[in-house]
């Protein structure tokens, strides 16, 4: 039985709390593997995910925080506001303000099938990969998974 380790993606970019805006965004335009950008420590350490979810957000009209409460305002179209959009915030907003802290994540040693019933469950598509300490070691997602079981099933062939 395959573990989240044999399978995740491990050249994940990460970057630091203190990462500006411009710069996340830049590394989101140098890739679309996944729609998650790793915050880290020093050491490595998860402290937090950065979303397309979360820069999406950025492009919202500011509203009153009892609206976020109610689910269904939330599948409404993103309204743009340009005028509140500057060059500054580029250099203002930074990783520490638009990422999620509280983040759930597998570890590396993981079955893999574990993980699938948990994306199931949860309705998520990636998690984060961490060891015992939350020291990040990559992503994995539901078509890692899924691909996996195709070279297991013999119906392609791993490259």
């Amino acid at each position: 039985m395959k573990r989240v380790k044999d399978i995740m993606f491990k050249d994940v970019k990460a970057v630091t709390r203190s990462t500006t805006l411009k710069e996340i965004l830049t590394e989101f335009m140098a890739f679309h593997t996944y729609p998650l950008v790793p915050v880290l420590e020093e050491q490595g350490r998860l402290s937090g995910l950065i979303s397309i979810d979360n820069i999406v957000d950025l492009l919202r009209s500011r509203e009153p925080a009892i609206i976020k409460t109610i689910p269904f305002i939330d599948e409404r179209p993103v309204e743009v506001d340009l005028s509140t959009k500057t060059p500054e915030m580029g250099y203002l907003i930074v990783a520490e303000d638009i990422m999620d802290t509280e983040v759930l994540t597998v570890e590396g040693d993981m079955p893999i099938e574990e993980v699938l019933s948990l994306m199931q469950r949860l309705k998520k598509n990636h998690f984060a990969v961490t060891d015992k300490d939350r020291t990040f070691l990559g992503v994995i997602g539901i078509f890692d998974i899924i691909i996996n079981i195709f070279i297991e099933s013999g119906i392609i062939e791993d490259v």
